[in-house]
């Protein structure tokens, strides 16, 4: 069932981010108006859907779970503050390939403060197939860069600084929360968490409201394509479904790869939609997130108190286990 949810998150996180570029390459000032709106729809549609299935008189679905508790609170702000963040760098002259490749390095920085603050002891495959991966993605987007013209030295060095501290923010998030929501997991549905999850998140981009309808206009003025939004928020709602189902499932380091190589996936076929041509960084990164891909779903392997290697041969029972 697992990666079931995993194929159907990434498959509608792509399509959602290629339908996002395309708006945005339509105009490029609407970004701000598109997240407001996926608030507004994600919302309005968990309500209707948790009031027409009576979600709320059943206590059992919530029990434990204090919405507005600072320690359920805290981790939406920031996650909401780091969405935000990483849409506002872009104000630094930095491109989208620099973008992609600094998130790339959440793998790798998730696994070292998972070590160093919760004390988690990572298997062999799990290191080496992140490293593998977040490598494979620069080298992919490096190859973009070349060919759109863009370059690391374009970028401000603010922008850069500013992104790789939202990565070690979000990293550090990605970490508590699943921390948290695995422990109460057995109590907590993940659909009340992400209806005020996204309760908090509309009320924290209320303030953007006067910018959202100076992007109203330039819609209008524009002709700007509304099934292009339409198809947008509906993947947005999919794509955040999944992610929601699996940080009650996966550790914090799995849901970073699947996210990075969601990044990629959608990279790689807006390459061909665009008609951009790969090169050699290009293959060279294909292949290293694939191969990096295929190491870090492995059964674990590491090494016991007596340095010997331990596997887990059962890999129907590996994949049903939250991992």
């Amino acid at each position: 069932m697992i990666p079931l949810i995993i194929g159907f998150t990434i498959v509608s996180c792509c399509s959602n981010a290629i339908s996002f570029e395309s708006l945005v390459k339509q105009n490029s000032q609407i970004s701000t108006l598109i997240t407001l709106l996926q608030y507004i729809f994600i919302f309005l549609t968990l309500l209707g859907y948790l009031n027409f299935t009576r979600f709320w008189k059943d206590e059992s679905n919530f029990k434990g779970y204090k919405p507005w508790s600072l320690k359920y609170l805290i981790p939406v702000i920031v996650h909401n503050f780091c969405a935000s963040m990483s849409n506002y760098v872009f104000n630094y002259n930095m491109s989208m390939g620099t973008h992609i490749i600094i998130k790339s390095l959440g793998p790798p920085i998730t696994l070292i403060l998972g070590w160093i603050f919760w004390g988690k002891v990572y298997g062999l495959n799990k290191i080496f197939g992140s490293i593998l991966i977040a490598i494979g993605s620069g080298l992919f987007t490096i190859n973009v860069q070349e060919f759109s013209g863009t370059t690391n030295e374009a970028n401000n060095k603010v922008g850069i600084i500013l992104l790789v501290g939202l990565v070690l923010v979000s990293s550090m998030t990605s970490l508590y929360t699943a921390e948290i929501y695995q422990s109460k997991s057995r109590e907590v549905d993940w659909k009340v968490v992400m209806y005020y999850n996204y309760l908090v998140g509309l009320l924290l981009n209320m303030p953007l409201i006067g910018v959202v309808f100076n992007s109203l206009e330039m819609i209008i003025k524009d002709n700007v394509n509304y099934w292009k939004i339409f198809w947008n928020l509906v993947t947005q709602i999919l794509c955040v479904i999944g992610v929601n189902i699996l940080t009650f499932k996966l550790t914090a380091l799995t849901l970073s790869l699947v996210l990075i190589i969601r990044r990629f996936v959608s990279l790689f076929i807006s390459l061909y939609l665009f008609e951009i041509p790969v090169n050699e960084n290009g293959f060279l990164g294909a292949i290293l997130v694939l191969t990096g891909s295929f190491i870090y779903v492995l059964p674990n392997i590491q090494y016991n108190e007596s340095l010997k290697i331990e596997y887990w041969p059962n890999w129907e029972k590996y994949l049903a286990e939250p991992h």
